[in-house]
Formats: C-alpha cells, structure tokens, sequence
C-alpha cells in the first residue's frame, strides 16, 4: 500500500524544502503534498531588522514536490501568533483528501491547531513537530496539553521538547526523535 500524505507548514522554509521533496519521490508514497499558512519569503524579498538588510533566498523553495497557500482569514496575517493563520480550508481539504497522515509543523496558530483537532475526529494519524517546549506562562500548560494531545504521535528535537510531550501524556514509544 502507498501512503497518501500532507504536510501543515507556517511558510517555505530553505531547511524544510529538501525534506518535502525527499518525501515527495519516495516510492512508499504515492500522493504528497504541503499546506503553507503563507508564502512567507518564497516569492519576495524580506527586511531582518537584527542585521538591518534586506534578503532573499538563494535557492529554490517551491520545486520538487507538490503545495498550495492556503487562503488566510488572519487579521494580521504577517504578524506571529494564533490569529495570524486561520485557514479553515484544511477542514475540508482533511475530508475531502481521504489521506493517510499529516505532519504538522508547529501548534500555536488556528490553523495547527484546527488541523490536529479535525485529524483526530477523523482518525487520521497526525504527528506533531516543532521546536517548542513548556510555556512560560501557567495559565497556557492545560491549552497546550489539550493542543499537543490531538496528535497520534509526536517528533522531538531535544531534551525540552520530549519533555513536553510527555507531560502531555505520550508514551515514550509514541515520540520520534528527530
């Protein structure tokens, strides 16, 4: 059997594109793509107020594999944070694909967190990746757990990482070290 699969991610990443080609041409896999939240630095170039210049990737971020933008509903889709991705198509592209797993790239906007939510109530595996660790607020640990929770299985980077995972509740089997 050959996987169908896609991928949440916030943007084009330089550092993600040679993963999701490399998914994209293994023979176990016969339908893949990527959801961007945004186009991100993909197409245009960016200002890095830390070294005052402006840049633009030098290679190419969109080849090789198959994505599509998702629309944003975000009031300030170029700002960070949980209201600057809301892209209810995943909700529907979720139901309509009949796909077999989705790894989600981070948690913390309306998007990862619809995508983890919805791929739980449809029962497609969902694994969780992205380097985030306990919150640095109280208040947000249980929202978190809740968040970090819908996901079938979860990939750690670090020490921090899988510790969060397992306060969440996943067993030490169900966390990937990446």
């Amino acid at each position: 059997m050959k996987l169908r699969l896609r991928a949440l991610a916030l943007h084009p990443i330089q550092y993600q594109a040679p993963l999701w080609r490399a998914i994209a041409v293994d023979r176990r896999v016969e339908d893949f793509e990527v959801w961007f939240g945004s186009r991100g630095l993909s197409e245009k170039p960016a200002f890095d107020p830390g070294f005052g210049e402006s840049f633009r990737w030098d290679v190419d971020l969109l080849s090789g594999y198959r994505s599509v933008v998702m629309r944003n509903f975000g009031p300030r889709p170029d700002s960070t944070g949980p209201f600057s991705r809301i892209s209810p198509g995943v909700v529907m592209r979720l139901a309509k694909d009949e796909i077999d797993g989705v790894l989600v790239i981070g948690h913390a906007t309306i998007t990862a967190m619809m995508t983890l939510a919805v791929s739980r109530a449809l029962r497609v595996p969902t694994m969780l990746y992205g380097d985030f660790s306990r919150p640095e607020r109280a208040w947000m640990t249980p929202v978190r757990t809740v968040v970090v929770r819908c996901a079938t299985l979860a990939g750690a980077i670090g020490r921090r990482n899988e510790d969060l995972y397992r306060d969440a509740g996943f067993r030490k089997d169900e966390i990937a070290h990446l």
